[in-house]
């Protein structure tokens, strides 16, 4: 009867707190937290700063188009080229400024990171040469004529396309290098000064260009989505011709033709602002 006694009032105690359990709240398990993913992630911003370099021309051989035709002759005018005779060359400085939007997505392991960038940006990059003196032409025996010009280049836009890798300390900063595509537009301007049959005379070209760019920066991630940086390029052109004949200054066309060869390569310096969208993983550590 004890055994039995004591069975009962166990029972009725387990079945009490049994009771007493269900009632009470259950703690729920937090899920993990979001991990900050580093320098993972999309990024869309703005940049904008100077660039300085040279404009390069140098005069190809006459062609068909600067051959002045007297009757049934045709004649080839000395130094029939504006950039003077084949062979002459002239350079002159450029620089302005860029502004501009760039977009591009990071990938980060360990410290190194690696992604790809495509920028766009308005340029206002241009210089002349000012008045040169081109040739020093014999027109006939003991006539000679000085030829002058001057000649303008002008850069309008500029896009680059760049795989960057990058080694990231800490999640604060990075450093990276950069090289890649870069295609840009270029207005040419060439005139005839000074004294001479062809003073007065001009050529403007509109040239679509194609090279390459290599640079380098810093960047500073103030917060998790803002990023502040610093970076210089050398942006490369190459070498486009130019070609076709001059406008007279008294309309129509004139003796002369373009038949330049121009080259353009510049270094520039940039400001940049970002801001990387916050697509974190959570529980994992990119």
């Amino acid at each position: 009867m004890r055994f039995h006694a004591f069975a009962v009032t166990l029972s009725a105690l387990m079945l009490s707190s049994a009771a007493i359990a269900a009632d009470m709240p259950v703690k729920a398990v937090a899920p993990p937290a979001p991990v900050d993913p580093g320098w993972t992630g999309f990024y869309i911003g703005l940049n904008g700063g100077w660039g300085w370099g040279k404009s390069k021309y140098e005069a190809g051989n006459g062609s068909a188009n600067a051959f002045l035709t007297i009757g049934q002759v045709e004649y080839l005018v000395p130094g029939n080229t504006f950039g003077g005779l084949p062979g002459t060359e002239a350079s002159h400085n450029i620089n302005g400024g860029l502004f501009g939007g760039h977009f591009g997505y990071n990938v980060q392991v360990g410290s190194f990171v690696v992604g790809f960038e495509a920028s766009v940006a308005w340029s206002d990059i241009r210089g002349s040469t000012g008045d040169v003196d081109l040739a020093t032409l014999l027109i006939a025996p003991g006539v000679t004529y000085r030829s002058e010009g001057f000649m303008t280049s002008k850069l309008n836009w500029l896009a680059t396309a760049t795989p960057r890798i990058g080694i990231a300390p800490s999640s604060s900063w990075m450093i990276y290098v950069k090289g890649g595509l870069a295609a840009g537009q270029m207005d040419f301007h060439a005139e005839r000064t000074g004294s001479g049959p062809n003073a007065g005379s001009f050529w403007d070209d509109r040239l679509q260009r194609v090279g390459y760019t290599v640079g380098g920066g810093l960047e500073f991630a103030l917060t998790r989505n803002w990023i502040f940086g610093v970076e210089a390029n050398y942006v490369n052109l190459g070498r486009q011709h130019s070609g076709g004949n001059f406008a007279a200054a008294s309309g129509g066309l004139g003796i002369l033709a373009a038949n330049e060869f121009i080259r353009l390569d510049f270094v520039d310096v940039l400001g940049r602002v970002s801001y990387k969208f916050d697509w974190s993983i959570p529980g994992a550590r990119s």
